[in-house]
Parts: structure tokens; sequence; C-alpha cells
């Protein structure tokens, strides 16, 4: 079954895409193993799992945090991913329209033990 949501790709605006709602599509789509980190009851942001470790670009802020790579908003209900609602993809759209900078060449993550 496809589902809608919301594809943000570094230096771009985001766009509404429709996708199979699976997991190998979620990985194809982001680059590698998935990560998923809540925005709120009814959306979910999924990333690549190691894009800092390996040197994806950074695309937005999150938090206090820096996504790196291609990220996907996916819509949440019963702790499973479905379609955006169209308020929730406008709201995101919004939120997410401002690119971060481009840096040419690799990005350079720098980490910190504590």
């Amino acid at each position: 079954m496809d589902i809608q949501v919301l594809k943000i790709v570094p230096g771009q605006v985001p766009e509404t895409v429709t996708m199979p709602n699976t997991l190998e599509a979620f990985q194809e789509a982001v680059g590698g193993h998935i990560e998923t980190v809540g925005l709120d009851a009814n959306a979910v942001l999924v990333c690549n799992e190691e894009g800092k470790l390996i040197g994806l670009p950074a695309n937005r802020q999150v938090g206090g945090d820096t996504i790196a790579g291609t990220f996907l908003i996916v819509g949440a209900e019963d702790g499973e991913f479905c379609s955006l609602s169209n308020g929730d993809a406008a709201h995101y759209a919004s939120r997410f329209a401002e690119p971060m900078p481009v840096q040419e060449g690799p990005t350079t993550w720098e980490f910190h033990v504590f």
C-alpha cells in the first residue's frame, strides 16, 4: 500500500511524494538503515541511521540536532507509518522550507564523547 510522505532533500524545498509503505522503500529513500525521531503524536521523521557517520550533507535542524542526508516525514497511527494528513504535510513543509547552506565536498562531522 502506498502512503503520502514529505521528502526533504539537502538544499531543496520539501516535496510531497507517494511511496510504498515498506522498510525497503524507506531505506532506499534515505540511503541506508533507518532511524525514527518522533515529532508529535501524528508525525515521525525517518532518516539514515548512520547519516553523520558516513558524511551525508547537513540537511535541517530538528530540536538541537542536525539531520544529515535526505529524510522523510511520515504519519503515525497506532505505532505504524501511514500517510501524512494534508494539514500535517503543509505544517512540516512550512517548518522545513528553508534549506541549510550547501557545503562543497563531503561533510565532516565532529563527535565528542562525554
